[in-house]
């Protein structure tokens, strides 16, 4: 059966499809033509056919692993449709000729630097009475060219649909081959829309197939600071929300990850210019709270903070090359803030002098820790003759940049934004292809200054959900550009000489759905004969304020077949909102079925989703927990409640005060419903820490009052007991896609047994279709079997009704009937005269009049104001109103 996430793929994939076909709709195929992407430097070959043996074997005396884990990976690409159709139909009984495949390298090193040695050779006969088997050997100086060589090697490799095998046609094959540019790259921006990490590996997967070798990381900009630097932990404040974020261990883990490819990684911090975000974390970078960048140039805290992240990415990123920026730098912010005007004045500088300053002194930065620097053209533009000699120009704005550059004895980049821009979608492919990084540059030193060239896949107008179908094919087009000998793929109508071939990549490329891989869909035929690779990660994009179908699932586990659920819609703990993608309403219905199978649906509505929820990193389902399913919602409808929490956070609560002004002090506050129920909510977040205090009796702060009023508090002013006991019990959180705190254990039930744990993965693996999220173990730190982390976050298990009488409950905790009096020290109790008079008694109040009522509004600073005060302090109202002195007008 096709998987949900396949079926939904396709419609964007079969468009690329189609617009690569229609290129050249009357082309035929050109046998004269070598079926290689990027077209080798050298190669023959003959008029045989060869049959290639599933069973495939590795001949290697080496022990690099790179090469090892890269034949088990292009073997798989080789036979992945031979495979699905031996389950259909075993293979006719064939003579294989290639059973092995022997691979010589001459060093076993895994060493990765700018110019790593990429050549290698590629032999390929029949049987003949000499030899019972076949030939197929890569030779190779380094275990990079042996890779490239098993990259051309799969692409010889074509699934026959008569014979039901894979052939190699044209044999036998002797190629010689070796890229033209040592710098061979692509840009990704997870600034802009945050690409999750196994977005980036599907692009690194797909770059390798056309023999990329490095991916420019373009990491950070003003939208969004999503990478963890440890040395100033506050920086990835900047990032759109805490699930949109990178780790140390995810940066490390896409740095292997390429390095097993033979792909390099250059980070990039855009600064001065492209850093707003940064200051999110340390607002201090910012020359003030209302000019936002450039970077304060004016503080030696700006460059301690650029220096830090430089020395906390050099223990990530092994790559000689580091960017730096330094475009579209906008000074007038510098000129009118007035300690950065007075500092340009002391130190006789003009805003463009600060600009070369600060892009220096970063240099020197990026030197000291051993990197390269590489900069925007337009530092090159507009101080050449101050640049490090090291420096590498990165040409973008358009042509002649890089003819310069060399004649000035600096190296360069070729990334014109005319033709190498990905996001510029009204580029054609072949103006990608003809675009040539050496134009203008004719003596041979000149030439060997330009390191190559780059295909830059802009964020602002791709996200998840589109970014492959954006890179691809037409990155291609410059892949060969920078691989293959210029003289080779120069000459003739390219329509005739290269077209061809481009349309094969691209089919190679796609993974059709599956009934058009069993070669029973209609058009499929004229399609075959390739191997099928994926692009994982296709979907239909859909635009910002959309509104979306959502279903709230029930997100506990039992061991108990038919146990009472206690999801309902007041609980948000236990239940996920997961956002169905709006595409063909077929396809929607089919999620919705798949879904309702697997899980209970509590609830059924629609949202408008706004553009910040739509960068989380899923491709065509969103999953959020319940409390965070209202985020940036306004409910008014009551389809589904809001946790008391998130509610307050977003709408604000209201709440009066009773000031005595003469002592500046809060006597008590009146609230109502919403306001109690955040107060006794906070039980209900996951602070596992917080919750073990509260057990002991020197606990710090008042939280030990709440506690008290809950425990003292009538039953009847509860929902219902359920919702009682689930703050002074609270049970563990389930933890599936965002990365919160556990809340601790409610105590054992009073029987001869032990409530079991249960552990899942805490990674956010996001095909729910696949069950990848219901994996669950009982011995914390069972390897996942999706992705082999350990199982080590604690969720709950559902009791049977034996054990546990499950009651419903409503919205909220309190019942909102009447009004509540909280106290400073947050006792809260049901308001009443009596009360009132009671404590004007209690706090000997003389004069009335000195008394002042002021309406406040509790939002999201002030809660989460008000959680700290309440560990520290007894008086917590007043601290957190009352900071400055009441104002005497106080009505």
């Amino acid at each position: 059966m096709p998987s949900i996430f396949s079926l939904l793929s396709t419609l964007s994939l079969l468009v690329s499809i189609f617009a690569v076909l229609s290129l050249s709709s009357t082309s035929k195929s050109d046998d004269s033509l070598t079926y290689i992407w990027p077209l080798p430097s050298e190669s023959t070959s003959g008029d045989d056919t060869l049959f290639v043996d599933p069973d495939l074997s590795l001949s290697f005396d080496g022990r690099s692993g790179i090469v090892i884990d890269g034949f088990r990976r292009y073997k798989s690409l080789i036979f992945n449709y031979a495979q699905k159709v031996s389950r259909i139909s075993p293979l006719r009984r064939l003579v294989f000729d290639i059973s092995v495949l022997e691979v010589i390298v001459d060093s076993d090193s895994e060493d990765l630097q700018l110019g790593v040695d990429e050549r290698y050779t590629l032999q390929i006969g029949k049987r003949d009475a000499r030899s019972i088997v076949g030939v197929a050997k890569i030779e190779a100086n380094t275990v990079y060219g042996a890779l490239r060589g098993l990259e051309t090697f799969s692409q010889l490799c074509v699934f026959d649909y008569e014979s039901e095998a894979v052939q190699i046609v044209k044999a036998p094959w002797y190629i010689r081959d070796e890229p033209r540019f040592v710098y061979r790259g692509l840009l990704v921006d997870s600034s802009r829309h945050y690409l999750p990490i196994d977005v980036i590996k599907q692009i690194i997967d797909s770059m390798s197939y056309a023999k990329f070798n490095v991916l420019h990381w373009h990491i950070i900009d003003e939208e969004s600071f999503p990478l963890e630097v440890p040395s100033y932990p506050y920086l990835w404040k900047g990032a759109y929300s805490r699930w949109e974020r990178y780790t140390v261990e995810d940066a490390n883990e896409i740095v292997n990850f390429a390095k097993k490819r033979g792909i390099h990684v250059m980070a990039e911090i855009d600064i001065p210019g492209h850093a707003e975000s940064w200051g999110a974390g340390y607002p201090d970078l910012w020359p003030s709270p209302s000019c936002r960048e450039p970077l304060d140039v004016a503080k030696n805290f700006t460059f301690d903070v650029v220096s830090g992240i430089l020395t906390d990415l050099r223990k990530i990123f092994p790559f000689e090359l580091f960017h730096l920026g330094g475009d579209e730098v906008h000074t007038d912010c510098w000129s009118s803030t007035p300690h950065i005007s007075q500092w340009l004045r002391d130190h006789n500088l003009t805003p463009k002098d600060a600009y070369k300053y600060f892009v220096l002194r970063a240099q020197e930065l990026a030197i000291s820790k051993g990197w390269t620097p590489v900069n925007w053209e337009e530092t090159f533009n507009s101080f050449a003759p101050n640049l490090s000699p090291r420096t590498v120009v990165h040409n973008w704005l358009g042509p002649g940049v890089c003819p310069k550059a060399v004649a000035k004895g600096f190296r360069c980049i070729f990334s014109n934004q005319g033709v190498w821009y990905l996001d510029h979608l009204d580029v054609p492919w072949d103006s990608v292809y003809n675009a040539e990084p050496l134009e203008g540059i004719n003596d041979v030193s000149g030439q060997k200054l330009v390191l190559g060239g780059e295909v830059c896949m802009w964020g602002e107008t791709a996200d998840t959900s589109d970014v492959q179908q954006t890179i691809w094919p037409r990155a291609a087009a410059a892949a060969e550009r920078l691989w293959s000998r210029r003289e080779a793929i120069s000459g003739g109508n390219v329509n005739e000489t290269a077209l061809p071939r481009y349309k094969i990549f691209w089919l190679d490329f796609v993974k059709f759905v599956d009934g058009c891989l069993g070669g029973g869909g209609s058009g499929c035929e004229g399609l075959a004969g390739r191997s099928q690779r994926a692009v994982s990660g296709g979907a239909i994009a859909f635009g910002s304020g959309h509104v979306l179908p959502v279903l709230v699932i029930c997100a506990l586990f039992t061991e108990t077949k038919g146990a009472a659920s206690p999801c309902e819609k007041s609980d948000p703990r236990y239940s996920l909102g997961i956002y169905v993608m709006r595409s063909r309403q077929n396809s929607q219905v089919k999620i919705t079925q798949t879904i309702e199978r697997h899980y209970r649906v509590i609830s059924k509505l629609e949202l408008k989703v706004p553009e910040r929820l739509l960068r989380f990193p899923d491709v065509h389902i969103n999953i959020f927990s319940g409390v965070d399913i209202n985020y940036d919602q306004q409910v008014k409808t009551g389809k589904l409640c809001s946790s008391s929490y998130s509610g307050m956070a977003e709408r604000g609560v209201c709440v009066k005060l009773l000031i005595d002004r003469q002592n500046n002090k809060v006597l008590f506050a009146e609230g109502g419903k919403d306001f109690v129920d955040f107060l006794f909510g906070i039980f209900s977040l996951p602070l596992g820490t917080l919750v073990a205090l509260l057990s002991k009796e020197a606990m710090a702060g008042c939280l030990g009052n709440l506690y008290s009023s809950i425990a003292t508090l009538g039953d009847d002013y509860f929902h219902s007991k359920l919702q009682k006991d689930s703050l002074l019990k609270p049970r563990s959180s389930v933890v599936w896609t965002l990365p919160l705190l556990q809340i601790a254990e409610e105590a054992p039930a009073a029987s001869n047994s032990t409530a079991k744990k249960l552990y899942t993965c805490s990674q956010r693996h996001s095909n729910i279709f696949e069950s990848v999220n219901n994996y669950v173990s009982d011995s914390k730190g069972t390897a996942c079997p999706h992705c082999c982390r350990p199982m080590s976050s604690e969720i709950a298990c559902v009791r049977s009704k034996a054990e546990s009488q499950v009651e419903p409950s409503s919205c909220g905790y309190v019942k909102g009937l009447v009004t509540y009096m909280i106290m400073d020290d947050l006792v809260v109790k049901s308001m009443s005269s009596i009360s009132t008079f009671t404590l004007l008694n209690k706090f000997k109040v003389k004069d009335v009049a000195s008394l002042q009522e002021q309406e406040v509004q509790l939002g999201l600073h002030e809660g989460l104001a008000l959680i700290k005060a309440s560990l520290e302090s007894k008086d917590i109202l007043t601290k957190v109103f009352l900071k400055k002195k009441i104002p005497m007008n106080l009505k």
